[in-house]
């Protein structure tokens, strides 16, 4: 596979499952017009999203700092009402990006089919951080808060590691089905 790799940790009741995926980045072709659009309707949604969590702060900043018999009460908390309306708005544009951007990652890496079977194993957080995973290159360290569990997986090389091979064969432990796995 090319491309950057996610790697996916759940913890079922049976124990706790892993999953490494390959975030394709293509920036050409149709597919790489069809990413660049949603990556700016992304980029254009968490903007959104910030100018309304400012704005719904700064109102509840006013509102507690304005007495309870003024008269600009009732329209300080309409408006508060408002901006946190705008902020649940901009999340779902946010999350409607993210999801088309990851979708069309790994349709070009595993095709439709798989790609929609990975998606229904995402939650919003997962399409957001792969979001990120695309733009970095890199996991962030907090994925893997716990000391037993692995490293984040990087797509360099060290100064003194070794290269390793990898394998997508049918008979490797990552490719075995969701239900062989929690099985």
């Amino acid at each position: 596979m090319i491309g950057i790799p996610y790697r996916l940790m759940r913890s079922p009741d049976t124990g706790a499952v892993e999953k490494v995926v390959y975030l394709s980045t293509r920036r050409s072709g149709e597919a790489g017009e069809s990413m660049k659009a949603a990556r700016g309707e992304y980029r254009s949604a968490q903007r959104d999203l910030y100018k309304a969590a400012q704005r719904h702060r700064s109102l509840a900043r006013r509102v507690e700092q304005i007495d309870a018999e003024d008269d600009r009460l009732d329209k300080l908390t309409t408006d508060q009402e408002t901006a946190f309306d705008a902020i649940s708005a901009a999340q779902g544009v946010a999350d409607t990006a993210a999801e088309r951007i990851v979708r069309l990652s790994l349709t070009a890496n595993y095709g439709n089919e798989k790609a929609v079977e990975i998606i229904d194993l995402l939650t919003d957080d997962d399409l957001h951080d792969m979001v990120l995973t695309m733009q970095t290159g890199e996991q962030p360290d907090d994925f893997f808060p716990s000391p037993g569990l692995p490293g984040k997986p990087t797509s360099t090389l060290q100064q003194d590691a070794s290269t390793t091979e990898s394998s997508s064969s049918a008979d490797s432990p990552d490719s075995k089905s969701r239900e062989e796995k929690l099985g």
